[in-house]
């Protein structure tokens, strides 16, 4: 079992305080107290990292050392960050100091992940932060606050999960799960958690509230085993994500064997009606004065952005579904898509303001990991203006959105089905990492 492959994934957890009244009531203060000082700690923390490196700049300038000899640094290092010096203690300790300081309430489970959490992200970002290329980061206090592994305990009452998150020695708050009438799947992963299954092991764990619909969410860090399956060698299924049609899918080695996913027509559609709902919304709320009562009559607006959002996420989950599926029954172990990086510089920006390619091919790419698939990302260049039958290639070949006509062996394609074929067919590509930071939520 230990040889398995596994994959990380995230659960998303609908939970909600369970008891009395009373119990509840208390359970919310607590925790909206923790979700405060979460997010003012962890913009205290940046703040602190920062002053940190800016003293020892200041103080290698006074001291006329280069920071880059290793030997001048550890002297200004020990200067500043020593037990005999300005701080009295390592610089590792002085976060951690100012946070039992500033924030004693703060459980241990949370000051600790948070801190690595934040530290990891200052460290990303300082060299550029240094040369001016970006401003410092700073949290919101929607933010998701990490919590520790040990701290959040799944475990099962009668029929229901609970999720009982202890802060400290003998305080525990307790949580019911919320799985909705599509959560079977995820309901099935968490007993198989709650049972000890050695096929997926839980991680770090974060809570987040959504203050617009007043919900409390855990976001479950977990690994499983990837699915075992034979495929067939050298078989690559290529997908070709469009206007016209959201996904066609189709093999490198029998291009008859094609699927087209979706329907664009729909897509675009329904977006645009979520647009044309959101201007006349706009025009109603254009001569709202400010102060009082403004945030309520703006409301509709998020709203409506936060149904097109879901109706985008779902449709995509299915379409992605139906790709990865595809490659499933013709046992296929790679998919081939295009690398889009750079697309919202070019002429078409209908498609980059209606539809959210980068979250469906990281949807695809989530689920295909799941079931042992490789993903791999080829250039675009030329996939839509080659023939997929002779490997001729001259410019208008395709003649509209949905005709390819090869003007060398005059063969007439879908030209969705033309590039898909191409694509599967490319030679080399990147191999999928996937890119969240490029999805859209």
């Amino acid at each position: 079992m230990a040889d398995k492959k596994r994959h990380n994934r995230v659960i998303k957890l609908k939970i909600f305080p369970v008891g009395e009244k009373e119990v509840t009531d208390l359970v919310w203060k607590r925790f909206h107290g923790i979700r405060y000082a979460a997010w003012r700690a962890a913009n205290h923390i940046i703040s602190g990292q920062l002053l940190n490196d800016e003293l020892i700049r200041r103080a290698a300038a006074r001291m006329k050392i280069d920071l880059s000899d290793a030997d001048g640094r550890n002297l200004v290092e020990n200067s500043v960050f020593s037990k005999d010096g300005l701080f009295g203690t390592k610089r590792e300790a002085t976060g951690e100091r100012d946070i039992k300081v500033a924030f004693p309430d703060l459980p241990p489970c949370v000051s600790n992940s948070l801190k690595r959490e934040v530290y990891k992200a200052y460290r990303s970002d300082r060299d550029s932060v240094i040369r001016g290329e970006r401003s410092v980061r700073m949290y919101k206090s929607n933010m998701a606050f990490p919590v520790s592994d040990p701290s959040v305990v799944l475990s099962r009452e009668g029929d229901y999960h609970r999720v009982t998150w202890k802060l400290a020695r003998g305080e525990a708050l307790r949580f019911g799960i919320i799985y909705g009438h599509r959560g079977q799947n995820i309901k099935e992963k968490i007993g198989m958690l709650i049972d000890g299954e050695p096929t997926i092991s839980k991680g770090m764990s974060k809570f987040q509230y959504d203050r617009r619909k007043k919900s409390l969410f855990l976001l479950l860090s977990v690994k499983e085993d990837q699915t075992e399956r034979s495929f067939v060698p050298d078989r690559i299924v290529g997908v070709d994500v469009g206007v016209a049609v959201p996904a066609m899918v189709a093999l490198n080695d029998n291009p008859e064997r094609r699927q087209s996913i979706g329907t664009g027509r729909e897509v675009i559609a329904t977006r645009l009606q979520f647009q044309r709902r959101r201007r006349e919304i706009a025009r109603a709320c254009k001569f709202i004065s400010g102060g009082k009562g403004r945030r309520r009559k703006l409301r509709p607006l998020d709203r409506i952005a936060d149904k097109e959002r879901r109706w985008m996420q779902t449709y995509n989950h299915a379409v992605s579904r139906a790709v990865v599926d595809f490659a499933i029954k013709q046992r296929a172990g790679v998919i081939k898509m295009e690398d889009l990086t750079g697309i919202d510089d070019n002429s078409n920006k209908f498609l980059t303001r209606n539809w959210s390619y980068f979250e469906l091919q990281t949807q695809i790419e989530s689920k295909a990991i799941r079931e042992g698939i490789v993903v791999q990302y080829v250039d675009p260049y030329r996939t839509s203006q080659t023939c997929s039958k002779c490997g001729h290639w001259e410019k208008g070949q395709r003649k509209k959105q949905d005709v390819f006509v090869c003007g060398s062996c005059g063969e007439k394609l879908n030209a969705d089905h033309n590039a898909a074929v191409n694509i599967s067919r490319a030679v080399g590509g990147k191999k999928g990492q996937m890119r969240r930071d490029r999805s859209v939520a």
